[in-house]
């Protein structure tokens, strides 16, 4: 398989493990991670068109270049609430003392962003940061955005893009993707 070429992030070259389904680009700056620079992995372009995908993909990720610091203040609170529902869930032994919201992103580590298309429903293109935190050291966090626009979902990596298909519901009673 070739390289392709999309306007956002330049050039992608075919994932060696999965030369059909995922191209990797090389480290770009991401705004919303004060320029931290990660790969973007295009998931499922065998799957579909493949130029829809690509131009669908290339839009989301254009939306999500545009996001900065205030995006990542806006969001923060969802973070934060994913750690301090953690450590109800376990216990504050071993875990890091997180005071306010604003402070959750000193112990979030962005690894790559995924971008696929959502193969229930609404069929949209999604990007799922993929992400390594202080408090979920097996599972790490994610945060999805619908169309590279807005937050859908944050949560631990667990394959699904929404909280609609993870736990079977509408996406009506999903929260935050009725919201967009």
């Amino acid at each position: 398989m070739k390289d392709i070429e999309i306007e956002s992030i330049g050039s992608l070259q075919p994932d060696p493990d999965d030369p059909d389904e995922c191209f990797i680009s090389k480290p770009i700056s991401v705004p919303f991670f004060n320029g931290k620079k990660l790969k973007f992995i295009l998931v499922g372009t065998s799957s579909e068109n493949t130029a829809n995908f690509l131009a669908d993909a290339n839009a989301a990720i254009l939306n999500f270049l545009k996001k900065g610091e205030n995006e990542r203040k806006a969001v923060s609170h969802l973070v934060f609430k994913n750690y301090a529902d953690f450590v109800e869930a376990v216990g504050e032994e071993d875990m890091p003392t997180i005071e306010n919201e604003g402070d959750v992103w000193s112990f979030v580590y962005p690894q790559e962003i995924y971008v696929s298309r959502r193969h229930r429903h609404d069929k949209d293109i999604y990007l799922q940061i993929a992400c390594e935190c202080e408090w979920e050291i097996e599972h790490g966090l994610q945060l999805v955005f619908r169309r590279g626009k807005k937050i859908t979902r944050v949560s631990d990596q667990d394959g699904h893009l929404t909280e609609a298909d993870a736990y079977n519901k509408r996406d009506e009673d999903d929260e935050l993707l009725s919201k967009f």
